[in-house]
């Protein structure tokens, strides 16, 4: 069973790239997959992603205080409660709590760090198994046995910076149903370019004659300030671009998030 794990920023990512190890000692028949492990170099990273969100049985969303408004978070859980019950997509909270939750994410039932929590995660995932799933009692016993393993990560995740936003929850809300509706096109890709690059972008020309075929990855303001990140497919350099508009061009092809 196909178990998308969706992160922003250092911390989220940490904690996502040792779930996705984690996860499948206890609940066995689970095939978590992590964006920043699973796509390989050279392939189209946006087309990559949204082929695993239409795919995925189950999705874990890993928040953090800094993260929490994230536009690509938001747009990776609305995608997948399309796909998945809503009670199938959990946001995991890292350093904050449920009534911390603001925006979009606020609607999913979300499940705190703990080892308490962390269990009832883990019986989510095994229940989403149906007739394949494991005995509870299996499922306790090896939650035991590798809790420790999971904890020492916990316990070391970077620190990161608290991003204040000036935006709206109505804005964030409309901006994750624009996002939500464009999956039913073929390319994800021309979707993300048209939604991420052109929403505020107005008269501004980014001097991107192939948009059409250009992720792009839109990130909440801080201060006011609005970032973009425009890559084109595969290992294409990426273009920062600013308002007042800046372009920054770099020879590395990750850190999309």
């Amino acid at each position: 069973m196909d178990v998308f794990i969706s992160w922003s920023g250092e911390k989220s990512r940490v904690l996502a790239e040792k779930l996705r190890d984690w996860i499948p000692l206890i609940v066995q028949a689970a095939n978590p997959w992590v964006s920043a492990k699973d796509i390989e170099a050279g392939t189209r990273w946006a087309s990559e992603v949204g082929g695993k969100l239409s795919q995925a049985h189950f999705g874990i969303i890993c928040l953090t205080r800094a993260n929490q408004h994230a536009a690509w978070l938001a747009f990776e859980a609305g995608a997948l409660a399309k796909v998945v019950d809503q009670s199938r997509v959990c946001p995991y909270l890292i350093d904050l709590k449920p009534t911390e939750i603001t925006g979009p994410l606020a609607m999913f039932q979300s499940k705190m760090a703990s080892r308490e929590e962390t269990l009832e995660v883990l019986m989510s995932v095994n229940n989403a198994l149906g007739d394949h799933q494991q005995p509870e009692e299996r499922i306790k016993k090896l939650f035991d046995t590798f809790w420790p393993e999971l904890e020492a990560v916990l316990s070391n995740l970077p620190v990161e910076a608290t991003a204040s936003s000036s935006r709206t929850e109505k804005e964030m809300i409309e901006e994750v149903l624009g996002l939500v509706r464009g999956l039913s096109r073929r390319d994800l890709a021309v979707e993300l370019a048209e939604r991420f690059v052109a929403r505020e972008a107005g008269t501004v020309n980014l001097g991107l004659p192939h948009v059409a075929s250009t992720a792009a990855v839109f990130s909440p303001s801080i201060g006011g300030s609005t970032n973009r990140s425009v890559r084109p497919p595969g290992l294409a350099p990426k273009v920062t671009i600013s308002t007042p508009v800046s372009a920054t061009i770099s020879s590395s092809g990750e850190d999309l998030k």
